[in-house]
This record gives C-alpha cells, sequence and structure tokens, in this order.
C-alpha cells in the first residue's frame, strides 16, 4: 500500500481526450477548495430539498439541537450578537419587522413559558371572561403599546403555587401586585375607602 505524504501535491485525472488522458497537479487545498464549490453548487441547485431534510432532522432530534447550540455559543461567545452590535440600525428595522409580520408573538412565547399558558388557552379564558379583566370588568388592559393599541390582558397567577387565577387590566393587576395579594390589606383599604366617602 502506498502512503501519501498530505504536503505532495496530488495528481487528479481532469479530463481525457481520445487514448491519451490530460492531467493537472493540484495541492490538497486547491483539491479541498474544489470539492468545497462542487458541494456548494448541489446544495444551492437542492436546496429545498436540503431545507426539508434538515427541518425534519432538527424537529427530530430537538435534545441535540438544543446541545449542539449551547455547545456552539459557549465555545463562540464574541460570535453570538456580533452582526447585531454591529449593524444596530438593520438589527433594529429587522426586528420591526418580524415583530409586525408576528404581532402577540413574544408576548404569546413569554405567556407560555412562565405561566404555562398556551395561546389557544389564553384566548379560551379571555373568551369566558367575555374579553373583559375578571376583576373589575374594564373592557381592555388599559395599558397601550407603542403603537397605541391595547396591550392583552396581563395573566394573573398565584405567586406561592404558580396557578394562573384569570386575566386582569394592568390596574387591577398592579393593585393586586403592590397589595402582596393580600384579601386582609384588600378588606382594609375597601373599609379605609367606605369610611372616607
Amino acid at each position: 500500500m502506498t502512503v501519501l505524504n498530505p504536503d505532495s501535491p496530488l495528481v487528479l485525472p481532469i479530463a481525457q481526450t481520445g487514448e491519451k488522458g490530460e492531467r493537472e497537479t493540484v495541492t490538497d487545498e486547491e483539491r479541498k477548495d474544489r470539492k468545497h464549490e462542487l458541494h456548494h453548487r448541489w446544495r444551492l441547485a437542492n436546496r429545498e430539498r436540503e431545507n426539508a431534510r434538515n427541518a425534519a432532522w432538527r424537529k427530530a432530534n430537538p435534545d441535540e439541537v438544543k446541545a449542539e447550540s449551547a455547545a456552539y455559543r459557549k465555545a463562540h461567545p464574541e460570535k453570538i450578537g456580533a452582526w447585531q452590535r454591529e449593524h444596530p440600525e438593520e438589527t433594529k428595522r429587522s426586528a420591526a419587522q418580524w415583530k409586525e409580520a408576528h404581532p402577540g408573538y413574544g408576548t404569546a412565547r413569554m405567556r407560555e413559558r412562565v405561566y404555562g399558558l398556551p395561546k389557544d388557552v389564553y384566548d379560551a379564558l379571555l373568551e369566558k371572561q367575555s374579553g373583559k379583566c375578571a376583576a373589575c370588568g374594564k373592557p381592555n388592559s388599559g395599558h397601550k403599546n407603542r403603537n397605541g393599541e391595547y396591550a392583552p390582558m396581563f395573566v394573573d397567577h398565584d405567586h406561592d403555587t404558580g396557578k394562573v387565577r384569570g386575566l386582569l387590566c394592568a390596574q387591577c393587576n398592579v393593585a393586586l401586585g403592590v397589595l402582596e395579594d393580600s384579601e386582609e390589606r384588600i378588606a382594609q383599604l375597601g373599609d379605609y375607602l367606605h369610611l372616607h366617602s
């Protein structure tokens, strides 16, 4: 068996005419570049097929995808967000376009992650409350976003158990938070208001 020196140039046949083969001397680096270029062209020509194959693999292997992503972020912390830091205006514009195309997506994901409340369950709860605050009956959240539209109702939950109790307007949600969900303090405030009315 012949062992090739990896530093020596390889002789690869590139074309044949008649009985005589034309040959060209290429280095390992040139051979690697050609192979890479051919692979790149093939992937471009078969982009949809490759994207579907990759998507199927990622869906079938979420733990592996997560582990690979975490390993990459750990190994290359300087690359994470580098493009965004170098192009802040483009990043801001792109984020705004994405948010406009996917209204409520970030909020819905946050509700599911923090409260375990998927969008369909949130929507069903809001419908059950006739779209109103579960405490005061206000028909909107009372809190406007940057576009001047009312934000979705706020999720009220028990801070000890994490159980979702209902959807509240901004004022009722803040009031409960400030009063630390204390029925006694709420009753005392009611008595105080009644006394001075």
